[in-house]
């Protein structure tokens, strides 16, 4: 008989609440798994549907249910991927909204999307709900052309990546009250997680990746066409490290965007166009809930160098001193610095900033005196900022280079960035009422030699 041991089972052996078949049905079995999860686990079911816009109550869920032929679809039966109802304890229906979902690399079609709209007028449904590969707006509106005179409706769209950060955050921080939901929920993690399951399409490169390289390298014309699909692949890969580091963290990541970007996605994409056909870099900055500054990424495409920062204010009271030693102080804190991560030290009357090794730095402030020529640094002269900088190069091949970048700036963050506090001046204090005791004693003590040379000395009168 053979040794069962731990090292005869494997991971494909293990028994699954949700098995993985790479057979086809991809979207039954993802759109079924979901709505059992909203159902079955109650904390992230109440969540996600008073995310949609629903009330408190029962919940039931449905799959493909069928609704009269419609000549939008060639007379074919619609039947929407799922649908929600919510109903008091008689039964009674509160609310009750369609699903419509994509798996993989698919897209919400604009035809179907048009008939459930349709569907959902007509038939009282309160909410039409997408969930697919594609990013979610500011606005939270289907990626699709949305009929705006539908006033009794809400439009509301996801992504798998979402509702992958929603639930992660459940299990890992918030926490499910009942054991076997938990079970439940981190099995759904688990199976939409997986990429044989092809439900969540994983962050790629550009098919154009090597031929921008080759140009930047060879100082030649690079394609316009080719860069701009570079920079729309990397804009999706920023929104995915962004929602796989909320939830682990358990707090709001975001990528950083301006009022203009978030309405419109086409001028963040031109902003990040620009950017690279310029500086040939591709860039990118973090919003992290309850971090020091915003967490960087730079790629040079020219050096195939990657660089991750983070912006710290200076204090802004104190002598030069005590605010050098507050980035000192800081980096004490880190438990390994990684290797040749440096510290730039920007100041309010120098042009050009001060750069030491931050291992020396956390010995000590005093090596940021010097500026780059060698010579002090007038003591009127205060820091502006700091910035805490590491470089690491892209991995060659060509499938890892963005796991590589996601595994670095995981890096980043749990060896630098999360020991890192912004400085918070001390509150100001009342000056207290003196005792009739404290004042004897804090005047000063007058020896009979002080009093005697106190008669003697001429007065002011005549």
């Amino acid at each position: 008989m053979p040794d069962y041991n731990a090292q005869h089972f494997k991971d494909k052996h293990e028994v699954r609440l949700f098995p993985i078949s790479k057979k086809g049905e991809t979207e039954q079995r993802a759109t079924a798994s979901l709505l059992s999860m909203v159902m079955a686990v109650s904390e992230f079911g109440r969540a996600f549907i008073k995310d949609a816009g629903g009330p408190s109550g029962y919940i039931q869920c449905f799959t493909e249910i069928p609704f009269p032929s419609n000549k939008k679809m060639d007379n074919k039966t619609p039947r929407p991927d799922g649908a929600i109802r919510v109903v008091k304890a008689n039964g009674e229906e509160k609310w009750k909204a369609l699903l419509e979902v994509k798996t993989g690399d698919n897209s919400i079609d604009q035809t179907q999307f048009d008939v459930y709209q349709d569907i959902a007028r007509s038939e009282g449904y309160r909410a039409l709900l997408t969930i697919s590969h594609q990013a979610v707006p500011l606005d939270r509106l289907p990626p699709v052309k949305v009929n705006k005179k539908i006033k009794t409706v809400k439009f509301i769209h996801y992504s798998w990546d979402r509702l992958l950060s929603m639930a992660r955050i459940f299990a890992e921080k918030e926490g499910i009250h009942d054991e076997d939901q938990e079970y439940m929920l981190r099995e759904w993690i688990r199976y939409i997680s997986d990429e044989k399951a092809g439900i969540i399409e994983p962050a790629k490169l550009s098919q154009h990746w090597g031929a921008v390289l080759s140009a930047i390298k060879d100082k030649s014309h690079v394609n316009k066409v080719q860069m701009k699909d570079v920079v729309e692949h990397w804009a999706e890969f920023l929104r995915k490290v962004a929602l796989n580091l909320s939830s682990e963290l358990g707090v709001r990541v975001e990528p950083k965007l301006s009022n203009e970007e978030r309405k419109d996605y086409n001028k963040r994409i031109s902003n990040l166009l620009s950017h690279v056909i310029d500086k040939s870099e591709l860039v990118g900055d973090l919003k992290i809930k309850r971090t020091a500054g915003d967490l960087s990424l730079r790629v040079d495409l020219k050096t195939k160098q990657v660089n991750f920062g983070v912006m710290l204010d200076a204090p802004n009271e104190g002598t030069q001193w005590s605010r050098l030693s507050y980035i000192s102080k800081q980096l004490k804190k880190v438990k390994k610095i990684p290797k040749d991560t440096k510290v730039f030290v920007e100041w309010e009357r120098k042009r050009d900033p001060t750069c030491r090794y931050a291992e020396k730095v956390r010995t000590s402030w005093k090596c940021l005196l010097d500026d780059e020529d060698g010579e002090k640094i007038s003591k009127v002269t205060m820091p502006k900022r700091f910035r805490v900088e590491w470089n690491t190069s892209l991995r060659k091949k060509r499938l890892e280079v963005l796991k590589g970048i996601g595994e670095d700036l995981r890096k980043f963050y749990s060896e630098i960035v999360e020991y890192l506090e912004a400085y918070k001046p001390k509150p100001a204090k009342l000056s207290k009422e003196k005792t009739p005791s404290e004042e004897q004693q804090s005047k000063p003590n007058t020896t009979a030699k002080q009093k005697e040379a106190a008669l003697a000395a001429p007065t002011d009168q005549a």
